[in-house]
């Protein structure tokens, strides 16, 4: 049976899945902050309920078929280590791409506080150290 944190976290990727960003920001933590692979090298970090939707928006405006898909996750009471399999045809292309993300995700009573993207899994978990 799932965790009350593996249940918020599927509820965030259904939300996605539907395109639904009201529910997937009523997971979030108004003061969220949320990194990921795509500005990695700006080291840009989004805050809160409006930088998420900037996120994404941002992101399907260039990859519409941009879609995660919860791979595992693992419960660490306010923290939880999550792997992913992004997928998404880039512009131009009829070839789709796919890539295994891991993700550390802190909560703080039942909401994401901090939602990390990294490379491998073992970055993953520094994080949540």
């Amino acid at each position: 049976m799932p965790t009350e944190n593996e249940k918020t976290l599927m509820r965030g990727y259904e939300a996605f899945e539907k395109r639904d960003f009201d529910a997937l920001i009523a997971v979030c933590d108004p003061d969220v902050e949320f990194t990921s692979l795509i500005r990695e090298s700006e080291g840009g970090v989004y805050r809160g309920h409006e930088g998420v939707r900037a996120f994404f928006k941002g992101v399907l405006d260039v990859l519409p078929d941009w879609f995660p898909v919860l791979e595992a996750c693992e419960d660490y009471g306010d923290r939880m280590l999550v792997k992913a399999r992004i997928t998404a045809t880039p512009p131009g292309s009829d070839v789709p791409m796919e890539q295994m993300v891991w993700q550390a995700v802190r909560l703080r009573d039942g909401l994401a506080i901090r939602w990390d993207f990294f490379r491998t899994e073992e970055e993953a978990r520094a994080a949540l150290a």
